[in-house]
């Protein structure tokens, strides 16, 4: 979008908007200003919630009402759900890390120590050098008379084997560093991975029975326990036991504690426990009255009241504002570009947006009430069936009755995703709004009589009840395989329910919306097309030619209107009214002075010009002392327009052509407006046509389609129907529309013979029988 058209589009703010109270009124300021508002009432309204359960309850208390389920609710059960992940923590088995090289590197460490030593004491070492050896490669220090003896063995190879099998031996079970490393593997047993000598695990293994795992200082304890047992053998240097107190030394553990992978088993198996879901359906009894409350009552009662209101009221209220926002400027700033007859002023945005927020505050009441009025039915009724009889589509309806039905389908479209957006997003209450908006549009597009307003309440409460039908059958029926006749049937009586209250709630609203914002409805205009009007019963004493011409004018627009989908009832009741300005110089017209002396032959032609011009400004005037709506008084400059006076233009130019003078083309014209409506341009071409043709002396089919067609080619021409959205194909079905009523007006009768001549021919009946 360029600069341009958005700047276009939002409308500029100038300093004089604030120069006077009716400049600030009628400034872009305050068109904004009210946007502003209009947005943060729905903000408001539909961020704010209403709590309907309970205060104080607690386990054992009785209930003192029936609590049902307002909608459908997911509640998580934290303590089941918390339950259940300890079970998942106590199924973890500690993980740990089995290092089968623990005992042969030992085992190489003595070779190597044995082997030390031997080269040391062939080359004649002392014990010093020995234990330096021993400490360098063992890690340990013996004892004098550890050392005495291995020396005196000379290290031999045999005394070697049988360290090596001491250790061997004493490490053969896993072994741990302390008791404490055990700790919970008493229950889930323990998990050990085999390491590699490269620290990568490869196989693991569950281990249930910890017999086979020992701590050190319980291996320890064995091999000098076996050691005080050992019995001395004679002839050798170094004893069992002294070999065993020295492998008790020597072993270490070779199972340890892997305290991150244990972590992270927790961890997966706490994250992979589901959370224990509660579902709950709209309508779905929870407690009783007078039953005591139960756990799993408070459950999910905390549960409803906490998703309620967990969600920051202040972040819902910007994420709702930036919305609506969204969904207001760009709805209507593509149904202006692309959608021809949406074309609504001020004073009908100002009457949507106030219709918008009260339809919505009405919503906001209906599902406060909902769970209070559901305990009224002696049956189980559904939150959701209560409100398919909530009448959303009465603001369809409405705006439809006001203004048309471009505008009240946009409406439809905006008020059916709002209301769908409130009630938490439940798109099958979306659709089933929009169908009802748009039928109750369509039902209410005539209003002859207030009756009419009821019938098209029961069309959309059919309306209603058929989608109700079709949304159980594809959401319910289809998918449980199961036709509850009961609860469908409940659920169609409460949407039929809603069409009537949609027809009612219209019915007290259009006299307020015609009041409050000077609006003229259908049942307005029919009061107004009564020819017992003041007015009209003034006119037809005051100017009866004019009563006539406006009486045929009236059947002209009318048909026209019909016939290119305008709104006839409008046309006819602004022809009645369109020249009643003419009843105060009646005679100063052709069609009132019946013969008599022309007024106009001893005026000047700008004189003359002047008179016929102020019927206009007469008929203002007129129009404000009875209190007629502007929406019918604009009718009165507008079938004129610009056009001028012709007959006297025309004459002032043949006195100035004799005299030499000059004459101003102002001073012959209408001052307008050209015809904002296309009911006012139908009216501007049925005033015309219906003169012209009256003017003709002989009225012929082929004659008045000839007039008809020079009448709208030359207001086209003159750009008179430049301003009211009127096509080249409306023209020609109103040039159409024109010449079948005129025929039909003016056609030709027969000529009855004259009764005196034909009497002697004539056989009287009585005559007849006596043959």
């Amino acid at each position: 979008m360029t600069a341009k058209r958005f700047k276009k589009l939002l409308g500029g703010f100038q300093k004089s908007d604030f120069s006077s109270l009716h400049q600030f009124l009628h400034s872009a300021f305050f068109g904004w200003l009210v946007f502003a508002v209009l947005v943060l009432g729905i903000s408001l309204t539909l961020s704010f919630h209403v709590d309907y359960l309970p205060p104080n309850i607690k386990v054992g208390k009785v209930a003192p009402k029936d609590i049902k389920a307002d909608q459908n609710y997911e509640i998580v059960d934290e303590r089941a759900t918390e339950i259940n992940r300890q079970e998942a923590l106590k199924s973890v088995a500690p993980v740990f890390d089995f290092d089968e090289g623990a005992e042969p590197e030992i085992e190489q460490q003595i070779h190597e120590a044995f082997q030390g030593a031997r080269e040391a004491l062939q080359n004649l070492a002392d014990s010093e050098e020995i234990q330096k050896i021993l400490l360098s490669t063992l890690g340990l220090q013996p004892t004098d008379d550890q050392i005495k003896a291995l020396m005196q063995d000379e290290f031999s190879t045999d005394t070697e084997f049988a360290l090596r099998s001491s250790v061997r031996q004493a490490m053969s079970p896993m072994i741990v560093a302390g008791r404490s490393e055990l700790a919970g593997t008493e229950v889930s047993g323990l998990t050990f991975r085999y390491l590699q000598k490269k620290g990568e695990a490869e196989d693991e293994v569950h281990l249930s029975d910890l017999s086979s795992v020992t701590t050190l200082d319980e291996a320890r304890s064995r091999l000098l326990d076996r050691a005080k047992q050992a019995p001395k053998e004679k002839g050798k240097a170094v004893q069992p036991g002294q070999l065993m107190e020295i492998a008790s030394r020597l072993i270490k553990p070779n199972l340890s504690f892997d305290a991150m992978e244990t972590e992270l088993r927790k961890a997966r198996a706490v994250n992979s426990v589901r959370k224990v879901i509660i579902k709950v359906q709209a309508g779905e009894s929870i407690v009783r009255s007078g039953d005591r409350y139960e756990p799993h009552h408070l459950v999910i009662l905390e549960g409803i009241r906490k998703q309620k209101t967990e969600t920051s009221f202040l972040i819902k209220f910007l994420g709702t504002a930036v919305f609506v926002s969204l969904l207001l400027l760009i709805t209507y700033a593509f149904s202006q570009r692309y959608i021809r007859k949406f074309k609504p002023t001020r004073k009908d945005l100002y009457f949507l947006g106030s219709v918008l927020i009260l339809l919505l505050f009405s919503v906001r009441i209906a599902t406060a009430l909902s769970s209070v009025l559901r305990d009224f039915f002696p049956f189980d009724v559904s939150v959701q069936a209560l409100y398919y009889a909530i009448p959303v589509a009465a603001g369809a309806m409405l705006t439809r009755y006001i203004l048309n039905s471009e505008i009240a389908l946009v409406f439809a479209i905006v008020a059916s995703s709002l209301t769908g957006m409130f009630l938490e997003g439940d798109l099958d209450l979306s659709i089933y709004y929009l169908i009802s908006s748009i039928a109750a549009a369509s039902a209410i597009a005539r209003v002859e009589r207030r009756s009419s307003i009821l019938k098209a309440g029961v069309l959309v409460g059919a309306v209603n009840a058929a989608v109700v039908l079709a949304i159980k059958l594809v959401t319910v029926v289809s998918i449980t395989n199961v036709l509850n006749v009961p609860h469908i049937l409940t659920n169609m009586g409460l949407a039929f329910l809603g069409g009537l209250l949609a027809s009612i709630f219209m019915m007290v609203a259009a006299p307020v919306a015609e009041l409050v914002f000077d609006y003229v409805t259908d049942i307005k205009l029919l009061e107004l097309g009564n020819l017992n009007h003041p007015l009209l019963k003034e006119m037809i004493v005051k100017a009866p030619g004019t009563y006539h011409h406006s009486q045929l004018v009236a059947v002209l627009a009318e048909a026209a209107a019909a016939e290119i989908g305008g709104n006839p009832l409008l046309a006819r009741v602004g022809s009645y009214f369109h020249d009643v300005g003419k009843m105060r110089k009646p005679s100063y017209f052709i069609e009132n002075q019946q013969g008599g002396e022309n007024r106009h032959d001893k005026l000047s032609p700008s004189m003359s010009a002047l008179i016929i011009a102020s019927h206009v400004k007469d008929g203002l005037d007129l129009a404000k002392e009875y209190k007629l709506p502007k929406r019918i008084s604009d009718f009165i400059p507008q079938h004129q327009g610009t056009k001028i006076i012709s007959f006297f233009y025309n004459k002032a130019l043949e006195q100035a052509q004799a005299s030499g003078t000059a004459v101003d083309e102002k001073d012959y014209r209408y001052p307008g407006p050209r015809p904002q409506t296309r009911e006012a341009g139908i009216i501007l071409l049925a005033d015309g046509v219906e003169a012209a043709v009256r003017s003709l002396p002989e009225k012929t089919p082929a004659k008045i389609q000839a007039m008809v067609q020079r009448i709208i080619n030359k207001n086209f021409t003159e750009a008179q129907l430049d301003e009211c959205d009127m096509t080249l194909k409306d023209l020609h079905l109103i040039a159409e529309s024109f010449v079948r009523v005129l025929v039909g007006i003016y056609h030709q009768r027969i000529e009855y013979p004259d009764v005196e001549e034909k009497k002697a021919t004539v056989t009287p009946i009585k005559e007849i029988r006596s043959r």
